[in-house]
């Protein structure tokens, strides 16, 4: 009756019942039954959400504090945890807290136990020996049929071995089966989860991952759902090394003709990443360039294909002489036949990239130019730059395709289009002998093995994520800054104390007690809450493509009505740009102004 007095007048979470709550609160954190004293500690959190300051004037948080030590039960002491970190008041992981919390492990529940290596994820042992110790005590969690044991163990034994490169390697190895069991499970969200975390590994230590049998329990099964597939290919993709690459190249080309679209596309751009991160592997550029030719491989959707020609583009910027071989499978196609906006656009930069070999290539440009308006703005961006440098090696015949775009960019609406012109335009008039040179200009060669190229997170965000192992931050694959309000952690608390409260009833058992699937679930993601998680899939968006195959520009987007149509920036005059582009008629215009861009002997225990 006292603990459920208690939790319904800390239920209420009105500011003005705090005064009355302060006094029964106190006395029944040092109830002599346990069940009154967890409904305390969780009340605690409610009232920190609701008033914090009358938590401060009671003192409870430094008195949860001192209880750590002397709580005899495990599910009060596990609620104390709780309330204390959700706090910011949980004191340092030192030995004096982690020991005893260790040794006294499997008396609590399965939530508990989470919470408990959490917290030991901060103690730094003293030596090898002593880290060693710890592990072998709780090794008998990692086969655990719940999956949050498993990653809250992974997580600790990753890092009490951080600063032993050896070890730690050895413990990545020792993580692999039980990951792979839940990756093989039933229940879908246990298995991206588990996919997730694992992809985070095969990042830092691929080698380990191959060696450990990963690339054959990642092959997509039927009743695989989409996310799950998702991150499948994706992972595969990062284990592709000289050994692998043919393998996995194989199967991501069986996937391409998979009947749903997105996961078809997911493979093809995965096989891509293949390609790019392994160019020297026999038959694997090849394999992308099968998917090109519709008359060696039908593609099961149109987004294949689309797909398959935005990853050519990419290869062809780390591995320049891809591009002619790209270029010789789409000989029986031009832009104007790709009607996704993303893979049109690549088709364009292939030819001016690679289109100096190509008879056709100018001539493909010029409907593209005749139909300037009704071109998407990756395709307007991609045109122009494609035109310039077929001007620079044929230029009687990329003329006519050249003054063209130029005089439609001039006055297109987008304002990275017009300016991108005028810039082109004004080169030309300058010195079509200096213009000409810069066009025909390439970006200087990628390092061995395409290390320049960083299109995922970075070293410093993998290493943040990997921080954060165990939580949202690996299925978002962004550190918990990207996406948590950090002025939001005392709403948090009391949401957490709430869950507890109204996940048992008065009359439920209070120690030992496996938690509730929701519970569970909390444990595994962390304190950051629900939240949906987005599906993973290659790059098709044509706006970033436009900014990828145009030389680095970032897009803008104003929020002012575009200026009116203007007359296209070509100087009069003997031999000047008119002459030299074939206009029937020199105008001059005024360049438009360019917008702003918006954790000893205790072990024993076990």
């Amino acid at each position: 009756m006292r603990g459920l007095a208690l939790r319904a007048l800390g239920g209420l979470r009105l500011p003005g019942l705090v005064e009355y709550l302060t006094a029964p609160l106190s006395a029944a954190l040092g109830d002599p039954h346990p069940y009154v004293r967890r409904v305390a500690t969780l009340v605690v959190a409610r009232v920190l959400a609701t008033d914090a300051g009358a938590v401060d004037r009671a003192g409870w948080l430094p008195r949860l504090t001192a209880s750590l030590s002397s709580e005899p039960d495990p599910s009060v002491l596990a609620a104390t945890l709780a309330v204390l970190r959700g706090a910011g008041a949980l004191p340092p992981a030192s030995r004096a807290l982690v020991i005893p919390l260790l040794n006294r492990l499997r008396d609590f529940s399965e939530w508990g136990q989470c919470l408990v290596m959490d917290v030991a994820t901060g103690f730094a042992p003293r030596d090898e020996g002593e880290a060693f110790a710890l592990m072998n005590a709780l090794d008998d969690r990692l086969a655990s049929t719940n999956s949050a044991l498993v990653l809250g163990a992974a997580k600790l034994f990753l890092h009490l071995t951080l600063g032993a490169p050896a070890t730690h390697q050895a413990v990545v190895e020792r993580l692999l089966p039980p990951l792979l069991t839940l990756v093989g499970g039933d229940c879908p969200a246990t298995a991206y989860a588990a996919l997730a975390h694992l992809r985070l590994l095969a990042e830092r230590a691929p080698s380990i991952c191959v060696a450990g049998g990963c690339v054959p329990a990642l092959h997509v099964r039927a009743s695989d759902p989409p996310p799950v597939r998702a991150v499948k290919v994706a992972t595969l993709a990062t284990l592709a090394d000289e050994a692998t690459a043919h393998d996995i190249a194989a199967e991501l080309v069986a996937y391409a003709g998979d009947p749903d679209p997105a996961f078809a596309r997911a493979a093809v751009a995965a096989l891509g990443a293949v390609a790019a991160a392994v160019p020297g592997a026999e038959g694997v550029p090849d394999r992308l360039f099968t998917l090109l030719d519709p008359a060696v491989r039908a593609p099961a959707h149109p987004g294949v294909l689309a797909e398959a020609i935005v990853q050519a583009a990419a290869l062809t910027r780390r591995v320049p002489g891809a591009g002619p071989a790209a270029l010789g499978a789409l000989a029986s196609l031009a832009p104007a036949d790709i009607p996704d906006p993303a893979g049109r656009a690549a088709f364009v930069w292939l030819l001016g990239e690679a289109g100096g070999d190509v008879p056709d290539a100018p001539y493909l440009l010029e409907p593209l130019a005749a139909a300037w308006g009704s071109q998407p703005r990756a395709v307007r961006l991609a045109l122009l730059r494609a035109a310039g440098r077929l001007f620079a090696v044929r230029p009687a015949e990329a003329r006519p395709a050249l003054g063209a775009a130029l005089a439609a960019g001039a006055a297109d609406p987008d304002a990275d289009v017009r300016d991108r012109a005028g810039l082109y335009g004004r080169l030309l008039a300058a010195s079509p002998a200096a213009a000409a040179a810069l066009f025909a200009s390439s970006a200087p060669p990628p390092p061995p093995g395409g290390a320049g190229f960083e299109e995922g997170p970075s070293p410093d965000a993998r290493d943040a994520i990997f921080a954060e192992f165990n939580s949202l931050s690996v299925l978002y694959r962004a550190p918990a800054a990207a996406f948590v309000d950090e002025g939001a952690g005392a709403v948090g608390v009391g949401g957490l104390g709430g869950g507890f409260l109204e996940d048992e009833e008065g009359g439920a058992a209070v120690g030992g007690a496996t938690p509730a699937p929701a519970a569970q679930e909390d444990s595994l993601l962390g304190d950051f809450g629900a939240a949906a998680v987005e599906g993973g899939g290659g790059p098709s968006s044509s706006d970033a493509l436009a900014d990828l195959m145009g030389g680095g520009e970032t897009a803008t987007t104003f929020a002012s009505a575009p200026p009116p149509p203007a007359q296209p920036y070509l100087p009069s005059g003997d031999g000047g740009l008119a002459d030299l582009l074939g206009a029937a008629t020199p105008q001059q215009q005024q360049q438009p102004a360019q917008a702003p861009a918006a954790s000893d002997d205790l072990l024993g225990g076990f």
